[in-house]
């Protein structure tokens, strides 16, 4: 397996090599930017092509890991292992989303988690949003400057609306892995998603359908967590 060498302080560290490096890296040797037409469709097709990804593998990244849940910040793009409380009632769920965390409680926090997407919506979501960075340096100070209440305007008219959920911290069950701006759009489509109760396309079918329902809605602050 390659690795990749990286330095710090006072000594260089070997840093295993993981699938959404691989992905990134892939992108790179063909030329094109992720940002343009062609590089989106490149990452689509790409992924399509990818068969299985190892969990342990996209987590193990210990430089971007965050040890506390407290360091969570709204705005950012996560990735963790999920365990819901509830998901016996449930009709499906994710166990590792990939989200952007924005509002936060004392027990967890509402996410957008774009799994709950086809991945041509997932980049066009990203899209949308990128109207709310707070700039355009895509280094550790960026972000999305988003809350519930921007969320909930946004949703009306648009497909966020089935990627809103409620997650508990004390469900989480792995480390949390922090994605810096640059990978937000290779790890949206990175085959990663890992859906319980039902298969991925029947839940991008379904999601969909909330979109194109007008009635659709997004959960409120008062909504129980999963």
């Amino acid at each position: 397996m390659a690795f990749i060498k990286r330095n710090f302080t006072d000594k260089q560290t070997a840093r295993k090599e993981t699938p959404l490096d691989a992905f990134i890296g892939e992108l790179e040797a063909s030329g094109l930017n992720k940002a343009t037409k062609e590089g989106k469709e490149w990452l689509i097709d790409r992924a399509m092509e990818i068969r299985k990804i190892s969990t342990r593998q996209l987590l193990q990244d210990s430089e971007r890991m965050i040890n506390s849940h407290h360091k969570i910040l709204p705005g950012k793009m996560y990735m963790f292992m999920y365990d819901p409380k509830t998901k016996e009632t449930l009709p499906y769920y994710d166990k590792l989303p990939i989200i952007f965390p924005i509002e936060k409680y004392n027990d967890g926090f509402l996410g957008i988690n774009f799994h709950y997407l086809h991945p041509r919506l997932r980049l066009l979501l990203l899209d949308k949003l990128r109207v709310f960075k707070s700039n355009n340096r895509n280094d550790t100070s960026t972000r999305l400057k988003i809350d519930y209440g921007i969320v909930t305007a946004f949703a009306q008219v648009d497909i966020v609306k089935p990627t809103i959920h409620r997650y508990l911290y004390s469900q989480i069950r792995s480390r949390i892995l922090l994605i810096p701006p640059a990978e937000w759009p290779s790890a949206l489509t990175l085959p990663c998603e890992q859906f319980v109760g039902e298969k991925k396309l029947m839940v991008y079918k379904n999601s969909r359908n909330s979109i194109l329902n007008s009635g659709s809605n997004i959960p409120t602050a008062g909504n129980k967590a999963p």
